[in-house]
């Protein structure tokens, strides 16, 4: 996988997929943070 935060499609509905495998517990946080923001702008 390419991007640890992405979109995905699933039955015509686009899911947001977090990645977390490969991270530690700071780049977790980080992520989250980045994840709070995309789905805050994100529009149905």
């Amino acid at each position: 996988m390419d991007e640890p935060i992405r979109f995905i499609e699933h039955k015509g509905k686009q899911i947001l997929l977090l990645d977390l495998s490969h991270a530690n517990a700071h780049e977790m946080l980080l992520l989250i943070e980045e994840v709070r923001v995309t789905v805050a702008q994100h529009t149905r």
